[in-house]
């Protein structure tokens, strides 16, 4: 029989309790990142002919990889439903830092209707994704 508390909750509650640090680090970052990238994009003549958004989606991937080995799937489903609140967010605030002509709404804007993005929300999508997630993460610590 399969014992389903380490593929749930993770092998280790350390790792419970530091993978959605590690998260929101990586998640606040990316996203401050992504708007530095498309503040000044590349020209296609000085880079290769690759859709940015192609590599930031198998950056982000690999990721989640790491977060479901090593805290279990629940945290890394809450971590995944997060994951839009806290870098678009910052995206979106960065890119209003930068100019203050683009997404004058800070983390509040709506993605722009230009977008290239895989999958762009709303901020109340982004903001209900990431209540469910902090709640799957809850739940997660109190069964553990």
């Amino acid at each position: 029989m399969i014992d389903w508390h380490p593929v749930l909750f993770g092998c280790s509650v350390s790792a419970m309790y530091i993978a959605p640090l590690c998260f929101l680090l990586f998640a606040h970052m990316d996203g401050r990142a992504d708007a530095l990238y498309f503040d000044r994009p590349v020209s296609p003549r000085q880079g290769p002919f690759w859709n940015p958004h192609t590599v930031f989606t198998l950056r982000r991937t690999g990721f989640m990889v790491l977060m479901l080995f090593s805290s279990g799937l629940v945290i890394a489903l809450g971590c995944c439903l997060m994951f839009p609140a806290v870098h678009d967010n910052e995206y979106y605030d960065t890119r209003h830092d930068l100019d203050p002509s683009v997404y004058t709404d800070g983390a509040r804007s709506e993605p722009s209707s230009t977008s290239t993005a895989i999958l762009d929300l709303s901020y109340r999508i982004r903001m209900f994704m990431a209540a469910i997630g902090l709640l799957l993460m809850v739940t997660a610590y109190i069964l553990a």
